[in-house]
Formats: structure tokens, sequence, C-alpha cells
């Protein structure tokens, strides 16, 4: 229910129920169990790095390069328009961990969120005919593809949703091994079309849109106990979570404009679908490489909460000023081997059609 009132609708952060019984809510947690969680996370990457590399190599040998960029322009037209509803995802992060550091629950901020973000989709949908068109021609996809479009965003925002939320309940070792499923999800979809012969870019495409659709309904499962509770949501609540949401929206717009799904709109209005195949071979594989530094952030923004409600302000400056500058040090010189290696070993992999990968 909501009230106008100014309590805060959770417990009292001094209280007994600060920490969970497994000490989940403390910031000794985050680090004694930081090179597990990594570990779990790496490997579970390693998974979804696998399937994810297998439908890629699945849809390019069979469809080639045009029918692969069929299938990221339904992908790149579902990606540019998220930006326009998912600005409030972080959200979750942020107050999900304040409030299970708590109360044990992150039911008040998992429902507001969501109370929000439906109203926003569907006024998405809604405005569809307006934003589809432009999209369709610049990304040259037919115009009988919106439902996959707007199917593919709708599973995504909602599995996003609960992705956030498994990270602020630090449940970091369950989220990375779900997020691997999802993959192997596509990888038999894709598999399965395959052997009874209906494989296509627009059969391939609704893969990557239902599989986020089953994970969304796992992931609940899991949360049930977390979320399924009583909470109280006042307006000065909601306030807080606006007033966190609004100045990220212009750090999306930026995002967005620079990933690859914006690429993919000049790529295919001054080049073709061919070249967007090949140009998102490439960018598949630096998001690839790139998961092992974003999971380092899944792990540290948590962290950097708990020490926010802890006042222990000392040991984010400590990482800041010794950590990070060595581990970036260390990641540019495996960068750059990678990088080597990978211009003799890419176009044998995936044929010479796609030597400009390198």
């Amino acid at each position: 229910m909501i009230n106008n009132s100014k309590s805060t609708g959770i417990s009292d952060p001094n209280s007994s129920k600060t920490n969970t019984s497994d000490g989940r809510g403390s910031s000794a947690w985050d680090i004694q169990n930081a090179p597990k969680n990594y570990a779990y996370l790496v490997l579970a990457q390693g998974g979804s790095s696998f399937f994810a590399f297998a439908s890629v190599l699945l849809i390019t040998r069979l469809l080639g390069s045009e029918g692969y960029g069929n299938v990221v322009g339904i992908l790149a037209a579902s990606q540019i328009t998220q930006v326009l509803f998912n600005w409030t995802g972080t959200a979750v992060v942020k107050f999900g961990t304040e409030e299970f550091i708590e109360t044990q629950k992150i039911a008040r901020t998992f429902w507001l969120r969501l109370f929000i973000l439906i109203p926003n989709l569907l006024l998405v949908i809604a405005a569809s005919e307006f934003w589809f068109a432009p999209l369709s021609d610049w990304l040259k996809i037919s115009n009988e593809t919106l439902w996959l479009v707007v199917l593919h965003f709708t599973a995504s925002a909602f599995w996003i949703h609960i992705i956030f939320s498994l990270q602020g309940a630090k449940m970091l070792r369950l989220q990375g091994v779900l997020q691997m499923v999802e993959r192997f999800l596509i990888f038999g979809g894709l598999l399965g079309f395959l052997i009874i012969g209906t494989l296509t870019p627009l059969t391939a495409a609704l893969c990557f849109a239902v599989a986020p659709l089953i994970m969304f309904f796992i992931g609940f499962f899991y949360l049930r106990k977390i979320v399924l509770s009583r909470f109280t949501i006042d307006w000065h609540f909601i306030r807080k979570i606006l007033a966190f949401s609004l100045p990220l929206l212009p750090f999306l717009l930026t995002w967005y404009f620079s990933s690859s799904y914006f690429d993919a709109i000049f790529l295919t209005k001054f080049l073709s679908l061919a070249d967007l195949g090949v140009y998102t071979v490439a960018t598949q594989i630096n998001g690839i490489v790139l998961q092992l530094p974003t999971l380092v952030n899944t792990l540290l923004l948590p962290f950097f909460v708990t020490l926010q409600k802890e006042n222990e302000f000392q040991k984010t400056t400590r990482y800041f000023k010794h950590a990070l500058p060595t581990f970036t040090l260390f990641w540019g010189l495996f960068c750059a081997i990678l990088a080597f290696c990978s211009y003799y070993l890419l176009p044998l992999i995936f044929g010479i059609e796609f030597v400009e990968t390198t």
C-alpha cells in the first residue's frame, strides 16, 4: 500500500535484522566471499560465452552474414528502444541492497520499480507507430517484425528487473548461473529449429526473445521469499528512486549512442546487412571479453552500497587509490595480447567471409 507519511516502511538499521543469518548483509561478507563469488561468476560467464559463441557460430554458418545481420537488426531495434524504460533499473541494486541489509527483503524496491516499469513499458508499446517506422527503415528490417521487437524488449525488461533484484539481494552466484541458463535456452532453441528445418532469421530472433521471458519466471521463483511479503511505500521513497534514476538517463542515452546497437543504424543505412553481420561478430567477441571486468562491477556495486550504509568510506578510497590502477594496467596488457591472437584465429573459426572481424 502507499501512504503519504515520511516513514521508511523498513526496519531500523541498528536493529538485530541489520544482517542476514548468513551475514550476507555486511561488507565483511562481500570481502570474504569476493574470490568465490567472482570465480562462480567467471565460470558461469564462461558457460554463457560458450553458448553465446555457439549461437553466433550456428547462425553465421547456416544463415551467412546477411542472415545474421537480419537477426541483429531486430535485436538492435529492441535494444535501442529499451533506453525509454530501463532507466530506473540501477535503482533496484542501490535501494534493493539497502533494503536487504536492513530487512532481509527487497519487496518494497522490487514492486515499486515494477509499478514504474509496467506503465512506462505500455506507453512505449502504445507509441510504437511513431518510433518503429524510422527504426525499421534505418535497420532495414521488415514492418512485420514489430511484434518480435516488442516481445523481445518486453521479455528483456522483466528479465533485467530480475537480474538487478538478484544483485540487490547479493544472490550473485545464482545470477550468474541463471544468465548462463538463458544463453543455453537460446542455443537450444536455435538447435531445435535447425533440427526441424525451420531455422530462419525470424525464428532465430524468436529464440532470443522467448529465452528471457522464461528466465523471468525462473528468477521470480528464486526471489519469491524475499519479494512476496508485506511492505509500505511512501511518496518520499518514490521521489528518492526517481531522483536517483533521472540523472542516469543521459548516461543511458550516451551508452546507447556509443553501443554497437546504435552503430547498426549507420551500418545498414550506408553499407549492408552483411556488413552488419561481420561487424556484430567482432563486437560479440569484444563483449564476451569485456564481461570479465563487468563481472567485477557486479560484485562492487552492492559492496559499495553496503560500505556506504556502514560508513566505511576509507575502504572505498583504498580500492580506487591502490587496487584499481593495478587492475587496469594488467587488463590492458591482457587485451593487447588477446587482440594479437584474435587477428589470426577469428577468420579460421568463422570463415573467410568474416575476415574483416579482425
